[in-house]
């Protein structure tokens, strides 16, 4: 049972990663400083992984559609690691952990295309109780809107985080693992340092005063990642993957109860339970 171990520790990894950063994120400020640390420091990590366990595993392909595909998913993956901390900022945790499992329906649908999958009655299903969490979670009782700006940008953190996702599996054909993480994460921080560039002293500023908390942050998100991959190599992801999903009803009741988060309290949970259900349908 070594393979639910890992996975307990990736579903608790991952879920006191959503929620710390939160907190940092409202406790910092200047979002896109914070996110082109916190992916540094993630490529840091990435980096120490390959050189120490995986230099063996490490190959160059010669394929030119291997960089294609890994660049694409570099320009995904940078906007929503550019923008993702911005729509944190502005919504609850408790709301934007709900919203983000709509990159499942763009991962599902760009795969339809990409990867000529099939559509069954329980994916439709299953996309259509996403669509339902989405819904229910961006308004509050009332009928009083939420901040729209959060909302916008969360939806496009998931719609960039799908689009990214839906690259993985043509990108990592042609990478190890770790190999293509790092790609990934290194590549990433010119997207977030450009257009325009962050000034430096921003950079060395927020390192002294922050830069440990962010470095935690990125080890918790490496962690979580990693222990998802070693329970993956002794148990299918039909086992591993629905566990792991349900991060999403842990992080909304810790965002309502811990993080005081409790304005429309009962649709977020039902919300949460909706979208995991969704998720589940989908990935079976």
């Amino acid at each position: 049972m070594h393979w639910l171990v890992f996975t307990l520790l990736s579903l608790s990894f991952f879920t006191i990663f959503n929620v710390l950063s939160k907190v940092l994120i409202d406790e910092s400020g200047e979002p896109r400083v914070f996110a082109f640390l916190f992916c540094l420091f993630a490529s840091v990590i990435n980096a120490l992984i390959v050189v120490t366990t995986q230099m063996q595993y490490v190959k160059i392909p010669h394929a030119k559609i291997a960089y294609i595909f890994v660049l694409l998913a570099i320009v995904f993956f940078g906007i929503f690691e550019r923008i993702r901390f911005n729509a944190l900022e502005l919504i609850n945790v408790s709301v934007f952990s709900v919203i983000f499992n709509f990159s499942l329906l763009v991962t599902y649908f760009g795969s339809l295309f990409l990867y000529h999958e099939n559509v069954t009655m329980w994916r439709t299903l299953g996309m259509l109780l996403i669509f339902s969490s989405l819904i229910l979670v961006s308004y509050q009782s009332g009928r009083k809107k939420l901040m729209m700006k959060g909302i916008l940008l969360s939806i496009a953190t998931a719609i960039t985080y799908g689009l990214g996702s839906m690259l993985d599996k043509a990108g990592s054909r042609f990478f190890s693992p770790a190999m293509y993480s790092l790609l990934l994460w290194t590549g990433v921080l010119p997207v977030i340092f450009l257009f325009p560039s962050i000034d430096l002293e921003k950079i060395r500023t927020k390192i002294k005063s922050f830069g440990w908390k962010i470095a935690v942050l990125s080890f918790l998100n490496v962690l979580a990642y990693f222990m998802q991959l070693k329970a993956l190599e002794v148990a299918d992801a039909t086992s591993v993957i629905p566990i792991v999903q349900t991060s999403v009803i842990f992080t909304t009741l810790l965002g309502i109860f811990y993080l005081k988060e409790k304005e429309g309290m009962i649709r977020k949970v039902i919300a949460s339970f909706l979208t995991v259900i969704g998720a589940l349908l989908i990935l079976r």
